[in-house]
């Protein structure tokens, strides 16, 4: 079973029969924490779970995502965004505010960004892993 603050995570439910995983990203951060934009030294699947606080997740397609890294790659998005940040942020694929209790997958392989909104702090914890699809292991073993 699990060693975590959940009951289950994707290594029980596969039984550990992934090609790669890992456990053990957590994240805690008061308003304007996160991540910079950047993207994952693999093509993981991020399953992220926040137990507590707010927390904006904003992901890139294959079509903007070498516009968005040479405009903002490495850059924290947090208040007051810059005018750039903005204009890439606004062509993001997917953006999601997570609250306590939500859980949200995305992939590692495109740019992704994460900030820490409201006065709580902000707890969250990742989970990645590769899955089984080729191409995904190719990638990786490209480096």
């Amino acid at each position: 079973p699990t060693s975590t603050l959940t009951k289950i995570d994707v290594k029980d439910i596969v039984q550990g029969r992934l090609p790669m995983w890992d456990r053990g990203h957590g994240f805690v951060g008061a308003a304007g924490s996160g991540t910079c934009l950047h993207v994952d030294q693999a093509w993981w699947s991020n399953v992220a779970k926040n137990f507590a606080g707010h927390k904006l997740v904003a992901v890139w397609g294959p079509g903007e995502a070498a516009q968005a890294l040479s405009k903002c790659g490495g850059q924290l998005f947090r208040k007051p965004l810059t005018h750039q940040q903005q204009s890439v942020l606004e062509s993001a694929a997917s953006i999601v505010l997570l609250g306590p209790g939500d859980v949200a997958s995305f992939t590692g392989g495109l740019p992704h960004v994460t900030s820490v909104v409201g006065n709580a702090l902000n707890l969250t914890f990742y989970e990645s892993f590769l899955n089984w699809n080729s191409e995904n292991a190719e990638l990786l073993l490209r480096g």
